[in-house]
């Protein structure tokens, strides 16, 4: 069944006014369980909806007495100003300060909301006009466009929120209440509304976001941007006058709401993920993200207690309601899924927003859409590069402090260098992302992966796999963990291509030759690969190589036992970690992994900020291992299972590692001729057979030991 089914919005005539008294009252649609037996974390569901309710009153009384930023909004409908956090939202709207759209929607959100009975509600609400009113949404090049020196708006959260924002102050200024006017008075503001430029390009955004070849968002399972495009989407769904915008909003909305509940296990962790814009912390951490305060309203469970964060205040006061069988079907998952298309191709990029531009209600030509190519992460990308500089200085943002690096040079200057240098110029693009989940969500276990995203380029932010193991990431990354360019900080100096079967995954890393010459990058960049495996947090650990039956350095205690204790032997682990072919494999609660490098590789200890764990809020940080390799050409082959079907860690291992076959071709740092390819092959029991292969073309990938 199709987690996208429903267009519907809804709508049963009451005023919002009426849907939004007490805590939400009135939900649109009421969905049914088709099974009351199913559990969602601690107990079984009667009725989804109903619990999803009472959450909702929990919550209100949990945070009633919150005087922080993230309750502005609730305060406000109780007659409740908060007056520092409101000060603070309307200068930086005055000062045109980056990311102040953060600030915006919940600003959008009290003018539509707030009580114009209560004085000092009425008298906020005359203010924050009055800020929005002088606000440059969007650049006009005009000579006396107000500065947007500091203004953040083009990647895809900001441009939801700010476009949504424009439209829905718009809306208001027009007509306050237009919801409740005459028919003849909603067609005049909509006739009005929608012929501003920031209208039609709200509509081309969201029109790209609900076809069928993009069918997600560029910021894939982001649980740092996520609760933020939410927001603005909920503002669009609670607000907007037109059926269409709500429309599109609601299947945003609902789709965003799979993919997470997808990459959910059934302890409510959601942000141990391959995704598209991801942080340190949410590599490190499960608790103190936003996005555990929207799992906890969605399925009552999260590793966070219930207090307000940046999407609380929108949630609470929203008439939009869950598809609880779609939020069933995506929790409750599974096995392995069907790979999931979450971006367009970059290649169809500019023909997919022209299009949509040139329909007969928008009109649009290409120089206004540039913005929605920064979105896709493809500000300097080599065939886009030229527009982005034509774009900036028709716009007048040469001083943008956020591109302000790209207005040194000339367009064709830019077109050559990025094309020179295309690994990293190519490696910000969030296009083309193809999801990979293995999930047993009961176990707390899940595998997943970017399928053969943007191999050898840089990344920054993206990550291209990842294990969640229990609550405790496994993952790889190239680089020392410090890169960065033009003030974008690196995840990977160059990605894997990454294949992933059902349970197992195939990480291989090519170093391209400018990361491998000290004339090019090389002296910038690392091309070493570490992985992230975090041995004093497993239950029980083994390393072996795949050769051999025995098992090295293996140790095992109770679960009862204090899992910050490291678990073998340093002195063995870092014997048998030097020869090719190592298996590490663990055990944390019912979830088992095992990683296998190909080459030789070192133990790296060192205590680092990107390494350090934390399993709990009062839990101390624990430094997590790193294997290294340093070979150019090299594989991380994974394996994940679970107590269900491999009672203890050495039956998975003898089951599924010691059986699996590993075929590598001219893997290592030796010279290769151009149109060689480097090759690996896995063959494992379950699964069957994975195979990858990366051809060499001359210059760019030959290398020297």
């Amino acid at each position: 069944m199709s987690a996208f089914t429903s267009d519907s919005d809804g709508t049963d005539g009451s005023s919002l006014a009426e849907k939004l008294e007490g805590v939400v009252s009135s939900p649109e649609t009421t969905v049914k369980s088709e099974s009351s037996n199913n559990e969602t974390g601690a107990k079984a569901a009667t009725d989804p909806l109903a619990d999803y309710e009472r959450r909702i009153e929990e919550f209100h009384s949990a945070v009633a007495e919150d005087k922080g930023k993230h309750n502005l909004v609730l305060q406000a409908l109780k007659g409740t100003i908060l007056k520092d956090p409101l000060e603070v939202a309307l200068k930086r709207v005055k000062d045109r300060q980056g990311e102040s759209d953060f600030q915006i929607i919940a600003l959008v959100r009290i003018l539509f909301l707030g009580d114009d009975k209560i004085q000092e509600v009425a008298d906020t609400k005359g203010r924050i006009a009055s800020a929005l009113d002088t606000f440059p949404f969007w650049p006009t090049g005009d000579a006396n466009q107000p500065c947007m020196d500091k203004i953040i708006f083009w990647s895809e959260n900001h441009l939801i929120m700010t476009l949504g924002s424009c439209y829905l102050f718009r809306q208001f200024q027009l007509n306050h209440d237009a919801k409740n006017a005459s028919e003849a008075t909603k067609h005049d503001v909509l006739n009005e509304l929608n012929n501003k430029l920031e209208s039609k390009l709200l509509k081309v955004y969201l029109r790209a976001h609900c076809l069928e070849v993009f069918n997600g968002v560029y910021e894939v399972n982001s649980t740092v941007y996520l609760p933020y495009s939410l927001s603005g989407l909920l503002n669009l769904y609670d607000f907007a006058l037109d059926d269409e915008v709500k429309r599109l909003a609601k299947q945003i909305i609902d789709r965003i709401v799979y993919h997470v509940l997808l990459c959910t296990t059934s302890n409510g962790v959601s942000n141990l993920c391959a995704g598209g814009r991801t942080f340190v912390r949410t590599r490190l951490r499960t608790h103190q993200h936003n996005m555990n305060q929207f799992i906890n309203l969605l399925v009552g469970v999260s590793p966070d207690s219930m207090h307000p964060s940046a999407i609380t205040d929108f949630v609470l006061t929203t008439t939009w309601r869950p598809n609880f069988e779609d939020v069933q079907q995506a929790l409750e998952f599974a096995g392995t899924h069907e790979a999931l298309h979450l971006s367009h191709p970059t290649a169809i990029t500019r023909d997919l927003y022209t299009s949509l531009a040139s329909e007969k209600d928008i009109e649009l030509g290409e120089e206004e859409l540039v913005p929605f190519y920064w979105s896709a992460g493809l500000i300097t990308h080599p065939d886009f590069v030229g527009k982005s500089r034509e774009y900036l200085g028709r716009k007048r943002m040469l001083k943008n402090e956020g591109l302000s690096a790209l207005s040194q040079w000339s367009a064709d200057f830019l077109k050559g260098r990025t094309a020179q240098y295309h690994i990293l110029s190519t490696g910000q693009c969030y296009t083309g992302l193809t999801l990979n989940v293995y999930k047993e969500p009961k176990k707390q276990l899940l595998l997943t992966s970017f399928d053969a995203y943007n191999p050898h380029a840089a990344g920054f932010q993206q990550l291209p796999w990842i294990a969640n193991v229990s609550g405790v990431g496994v993952w790889s990354q190239a680089g020392s963990g410090s890169e960065g360019f033009l003030n974008f900080g690196m995840t990977n100096t160059h990605n894997p291509l990454v294949t992933q079967k059902g349970s197992v995954l195939v990480a291989a890393y090519v170093a391209p030759h400018s990361l491998t010459s000290w004339m090019f990058f090389g002296s910038m960049f690392s091309s070493a690969v570490r992985l992230f495996f975090p041995l004093p947090l497993m239950d029980e650990t083994c390393c072996f190589q795949a050769a051999s039956e025995s098992l090295f350095a293996s140790n095992t205690h109770p679960p009862a036992q204090s899992p910050m204790v490291m678990h073998t032997s340093k002195a063995a682990v870092d014997e048998v970690v030097q020869k090719s072919r190592v298996w590490m494999a663990g055990r944390r609660g019912d979830a088992l992994i095992a990683v296998l490098c190909t080459r030789k590789t070192k133990m790296d200890y060192k205590a680092t900020k990107d390494a350090e764990m934390k399993v709990g809020h009062d839990c101390k940080g624990v430094h997590s291992p790193r294997r290294v390799c340093r070979e150019y050409r090299h594989s991380w082959v994974v394996v994940v299972g679970s107590t269900d079907n491999y009672p203890t860690l050495q039956a998975f291992v003898e089951q599924r590692c010691l059986s699996m076959s590993i075929q590598e071709t001219n893997g290592g740092s030796s010279s290769l001729s151009s149109g060689m390819e480097y090759t690996v092959e896995v063959t494992d029991v379950v699964e069957g057979t994975i195979k990858t292969s990366v051809k060499l073309p001359t210059g760019v990938w030959k290398n020297s030991a």
